[in-house]
């Protein structure tokens, strides 16, 4: 069962029929290299560490079409600003949420001019797995107006004086979604439940927890 722990500002909320889960909740360094070409055949697209910041990232994702799967490489990048998602049908996948950057795959937002770490807005399915967002000045992951999203095997953590370094901290955060699965997931931003509903909704969180 789910324990509710206060410290957390993980929010999610769904809305359950009998075959989905429907959720509808509240609001680098270096110069540019060459965006990763997908692989035409699978629609992969296997990003470099060279191509993990701002301009390589931002591009990759104005670009990327629809039905495309996004590999990221292990290690830790600090970007500067979101990194926006806009297209349908995404996965993005890394290769693990942990504290190694010699396996996990880790993107640093500590210091960033702008809000949110990652987000995405009005796309129709989109998947989010197995990597982690440290220090987001916003919310740490960030999904609006979409549907058929699911979140697997995400971190989202503030690693030092989580209240003041973000200005919203929630860790994983749909709103206005619908069709939304969060699992094994973890977040360590305060003073918030780790899911919360109201009369309409129903927590659909799977194995999500706070830090």
């Amino acid at each position: 069962m789910m324990q509710f722990q206060f410290r957390s500002r993980l929010v999610i909320a769904a809305t359950v029929t009998a075959l989905t889960v429907l959720a509808a909740c509240g609001d680098g360094g270096g110069g540019p290299i060459a965006p990763a070409a997908p692989d035409s055949a699978s629609g992969i697209i296997k990003v470099t560490a060279a191509q993990m910041n701002d301009s390589d990232m931002s591009n990759i994702l104005y670009q990327v079409k629809p039905g495309s799967t996004i590999i990221l490489p292990s290690g830790k990048f600090r970007f500067d600003g979101p990194l926006t998602m806009n297209t349908d049908g995404i996965t993005m996948s890394g290769q693990g949420s942990g504290n190694d950057p010699s396996k996990d795959t880790i993107l640093s937002f500590a210091g960033a001019s702008s809000k949110n770490g990652f987000q995405a807005f009005n796309v129709k399915g989109i998947t989010l797995t197995n990597f982690a967002v440290e220090d987001a000045v916003g919310n740490g992951v960030f999904v609006s107006a979409s549907s058929n999203v699911t979140m697997d095997g995400l971190r989202a953590e503030w690693t030092s004086d989580p209240i003041h370094t973000s200005q919203m901290a929630y860790g994983l955060y749909p709103v206005n979604c619908k069709g939304v699965i969060v699992k094994t997931a973890r977040s360590s931003a305060p003073a918030m439940p780790a899911c919360t509903w109201d009369s309409r909704r129903i927590s659909a969180c799977r194995k999500t927890k706070p830090f």
